[in-house]
């Protein structure tokens, strides 16, 4: 019953295992390039709270000379929550020109998120385009025998392949393969 139940499953999956390095070369390349990604936008974001942090002992130094006690402790207590978003009253608490700073700051943030997010999305087309090249690729070479070993032992990825490969044994892999050999 399985076999007939692969039999009939199979075109329906593209079966055909990857060639262990040209799946791990590929796999590495697009890791690296979103760690790539990654890391540019926490440079970025470090430059930006460099840079809001100057604005912030601006501000500061500012409030002081006009003896806003008030201000200069809310400018302080700013340098602190960078990492976060500020609550309403937070925000309020702010005066007017530390709150268009930090207005700026996190805009400057997000849209460095936004290039972070469009990068890796680019980089994840990139590299499914590459799994279907591979995959086509291999799919022509009708190698059947070997997506069947791959699913059984895990290292391809599809939940109903997996569960049916994992019920055959090697001569029923082998049976199957020579049925599709057949078929051409």
């Amino acid at each position: 019953m399985k076999l007939l139940l692969l039999l009939l499953l199979l075109p329906l999956f593209a079966l055909h295992a990857q060639e262990p390095p040209e799946l791990k070369a590929a796999t590495a390349q697009h890791a690296r390039g979103v760690a790539l990604a990654q890391e540019h936008h926490l440079d970025r974001i470090s430059g930006y709270k460099d840079s809001y942090s100057v604005e912030l002992n601006r501000l500061e130094k500012l409030a002081q000379a006009r003896g806003d006690l008030d201000g200069v402790l809310a400018l302080r207590s700013e340098r602190e929550r960078m990492d976060r978003s500020l609550t309403a009253d937070e925000m309020k608490a702010l005066p007017k020109a530390g709150r268009a700073s930090r207005i700026r700051f996190d805009q400057t943030v997000a849209k460095s998120l936004a290039k972070e997010q469009t990068e890796i999305a680019s980089l994840n087309k990139t590299y499914a385009a590459t799994l279907e090249g591979l995959q086509a690729r291999l799919t022509r070479a009708g190698n059947i025998e070997s997506a069947l070993k791959a699913y059984k032992k895990g290292d391809r990825q599809n939940l109903s392949m997996r569960g049916i490969a994992q019920g055959l044994s090697d001569q029923d892999i082998a049976d199957v393969a020579a049925y599709y050999a057949q078929q051409k």
